[in-house]
């Protein structure tokens, strides 16, 4: 039953074509916000960072490719500007 489960769990994590699914991370240049990407990037989703940089230093997002190997994507912006992630 378990090989079943993480077979399907594989299939929901990549779009068809093979590559991995969006996740779109708030605050993902903060604390928490950056373990969460390395997390989802294990998992194998494809994390987007959206961050205003109130709380947090865009120097986090070197150190994450430092750690991952991969280019880290970002936007700078608020989540509270609707137009903004609408537009996105």
């Amino acid at each position: 039953m378990r090989p079943r489960r993480r077979r399907w769990l594989n299939a929901w994590r990549t779009r068809r074509g093979g590559e991995p699914m969006n996740i779109l991370l708030t605050g993902g240049a903060g604390y928490i916000g950056s373990h969460t990407y390395v997390a989802l990037l294990e998992a194998g989703y494809q994390p987007v960072i959206l961050d205003n940089f109130a709380n947090s230093q865009p120097e986090v997002l070197k150190r994450l490719e430092r750690i991952t190997g991969q280019p880290v994507i970002c936007e700078r912006g608020d989540v509270l500007d609707r137009p903004f992630v609408e537009a996105g």
